[in-house]
């Protein structure tokens, strides 16, 4: 039964039918629970996908999930729920340009996304460089970042720059890249047309940039996450725990939620006056709320940027006198109110365009989705 149900959910791009589960529950549609590691095949909901971090539907319609813990890219069936690797052979390295990716050796992939023709980009942390696949040959390559950390490079080549820890990565809508430098505390891009980089945001010490100021020459403390919607460039900062907007226009740098003090406080009031923790996930859902992926408070939360506000939509917030999280983290089961079930150290999220929320519950090593239902009730 379980590859049946997993076709159901080929309906408006991996959405949930109402006859599957309740309107605004959670479930899971990938991963065991287990962190061993498994095979390169199986269903989804029978492998073990040890921390899945970004989750990502693909212009196909399949479900691309990156298995940060043994070094591989995954993709799920959308008719048949059959998982298969199609990257990475397990082992954490550098090694295969060239060739084919799933011969090749990738280092604590973070991140994927998928330029317009379709070929997939993979941030690799460790080896501090972006790898990309091309879809028609499946040979993989490094598109920026030449393997050794470190700052140089601007006005060159993207592929002989240099990167340290890049976790995130997106495309605007003329296909310039962005890149979060994490390790280097900068917010690189490359040109569409002329594959150079260059800097847009950060000066390489850990501060807050000025708000509202032109972005060039402002520092950025921590870049983790960047998602593109329209003419805005949205940034999450792990170590400054705050969210930025980036006008790709007129290129000016805006504070939208976070004090910069780490916690949990402020749902459902002001986004400036609220608390996250090390958020590592962002992104836009289709009725231009921004959604986190606030992984330290173990929550899934909505910035509304209209109305400026803040909501948890999953996750337990945690509790008092519970230093260590006991009774806020883990893992406590599907089919319930996802503000009442249990996260563990979420990284990444996908808004698809119907709403449905698709989480990679790192810690609990599976995948999850939520109905648009509750999400959409979020004000």
């Amino acid at each position: 039964m379980k590859h049946t149900i997993w076709a159901w959910l080929a309906v408006s791009l991996f959405s949930l039918p109402s006859g599957w589960a309740s309107a605004g529950t959670i479930e899971t549609i990938a991963g065991t629970g287990k962190k061993a590691p498994d095979s390169s095949e199986g269903q989804a909901l029978e492998i073990n996908i040890h921390q899945p971090f970004g989750v990502l539907p693909g212009p196909d319609g399949d479900l691309y999930v990156v298995e940060r813990g043994d070094h591989r890219i995954l993709r799920i069936n959308r008719e048949t729920g059959k998982v298969r690797c199609i990257a990475g052979t397990g082992e954490n390295g550098y090694e295969g340009d060239g060739g084919p990716a799933v011969r090749a050796k990738l280092s604590d992939p973070h991140e994927i996304r998928f330029d317009s023709d379709g070929n997939l980009y993979i941030s690799e942390r460790q080896s501090h460089v972006i790898r990309r696949i091309d879809h028609r040959t499946g040979v993989i390559s490094t598109f920026a970042g030449n393997g050794t950390p470190g700052t140089k490079g601007d006005g060159g080549p993207a592929n002989e720059a240099q990167l340290k820890q890049p976790h995130s990565m997106a495309f605007d809508s003329e296909g310039n890249l962005y890149i979060a430098d994490t390790g280097n505390h900068l917010v690189r891009r490359v040109d569409a047309k002329t594959g150079k980089i260059e800097t847009i945001l950060g000066t390489g010490k850990r501060k807050f940039p000025k708000d509202g100021a032109p972005a060039k020459g402002q520092p950025i403390n921590g870049p983790r996450a960047v998602e593109v919607g329209g003419k805005n460039l949205w940034l999450a900062l792990r170590e400054g725990n705050r969210v930025y907007k980036y006008d790709l226009d007129d290129k000016t740098i805006h504070h939208v939620a976070g004090t910069g003090k780490g916690g949990h406080g402020g749902d459902d009031g002001p986004a400036l006056k609220s608390q996250v923790a090390a958020p590592k996930g962002i992104a836009i859902g289709p009725n231009g709320k921004i959604y986190l992926a606030d992984s330290s408070n173990d929550m899934i939360r909505v910035i509304n940027p209209d109305a400026e506000t803040i909501h948890r939509v999953a996750g337990l917030p945690p509790q008092k006198g519970d230093p260590k999280r006991k009774k806020s983290r883990g893992y406590n089961g599907d089919g319930i109110d996802p503000r009442e079930a249990k996260l563990n150290n979420p990284h990444g999220i996908f808004v698809g365009a119907d709403g449905t929320i698709y989480i990679g519950d790192s810690d609990n090593h599976r995948v999850r989705i939520i109905r648009p239902t509750l999400a959409d009730s979020q004000r």
